[in-house]
């Protein structure tokens, strides 16, 4: 039963994808990719018929021991899911999101310690998003929508290091811009989107089946609004599980938000203060208990 607010959606898709891959003396690796989309979904009454085109170029080498560096560049695109099309203002569809992508990395294997670093830098159309002083079905209380043009870019780093056979070390760090390119809020920052995001992780396996993790999340302030006229202050979190593998089942417990941290999250709109959005507290301290397992015959 769809209920009260239900409502059913179709969606079709026809694609064509082809890669290649080509490696030359020295290592020197190219590839190249290409595929293409005809699109056909239906949803609350509106109909979306699009044809996207989607395109990558690159290029990895090893210059030397286990050290690889690469580059990529492309055009890439996002379609909106059920939940996003069919709740949108009414009567509009909501266009694919296309974006033009250049990444360059470096990428280091070595026997214990793996490190990623790469530079991304995006430049979006018609960005899929939520405007909370939007109109949507309920009238002026909020609807997804397309961005005006954005630009996305920042440098992410990924590294773990086995300390022993037991117990290994990962961090992961991140510095990220969203930005409006054009229209009313040309120059502020998309909202929701912190500028810096670190963590620290580690795995334990003191006996053979046993595994013991643990990490410390950290987010960076952020502007819950277009105007950005207010932020979000940045939050720390700590979380901790143990699992138990025995044969084909695993046993396990985790406790996120170990320390029972209070932040603020973005919720829905305010109603009668439709440019801001409803902050609302995290979850409290949750404790999960799960079993699970891989039947063979």
């Amino acid at each position: 039963m769809l209920g009260a607010f239900g409502s059913t959606a179709t969606q079709r898709t026809r694609g064509i994808y082809l890669k290649d891959d080509v490696v030359l003396p020295g290592g020197t690796r190219l590839s190249a990719g290409v595929r293409s989309e005809d699109v056909h979904k239906v949803a609350g009454g509106v109909t979306l018929d699009d044809d996207q085109h989607a395109w990558e170029l690159g290029v990895s080498q090893p210059p030397g021991g286990a050290w690889t560096a690469y580059a990529r560049a492309g055009r890439s695109f996002r379609l909106a899911n059920v939940d996003e099309f069919s709740f949108t203002t009414p009567g509009l569809a909501l266009k694919p999101q296309t974006s033009r992508d250049i990444e360059l990395g470096t990428r280091y294997d070595g026997d214990r310690t793996k490190v990623d670093v790469r530079l991304y830098h995006s430049r979006l159309t018609d960005e899929i998003g939520y405007d909370p002083s939007g109109v949507g079905p309920f009238g002026p209380t909020g609807a997804n929508v397309n961005f005006d043009p954005t630009r996305r870019q920042g440098v992410e780093l990924d590294a773990r290091h086995a300390l022993s056979a037991a117990l290994g070390v990962r961090l992961h760090f991140a510095w990220r811009e969203a930005k409006f390119r054009a229209g009313p809020y040309a120059g502020n920052d998309v909202p929701l989107v912190p500028r810096q995001a670190a963590a620290v992780r580690a795995d334990w396996t003191p006996l053979a089946g046993h595994r013991l993790s643990g990490g410390v999340n950290w987010v960076s302030s952020q502007h819950p609004d277009f105007a950005n006229a207010c932020s979000m202050p940045s939050y720390t979190t700590a979380d901790l599980r143990y699992a138990y593998q025995w044969k084909q089942a695993e046993f396990a417990l985790g406790v996120s938000n170990l320390f029972d941290r209070k932040a603020l999250h973005a919720g829905v709109p305010l109603h009668r203060r439709p440019a801001r959005r409803d902050l609302s507290g995290n979850r409290p301290r949750l404790h999960r208990l799960r079993a699970g397992g891989v039947l063979t015959p």
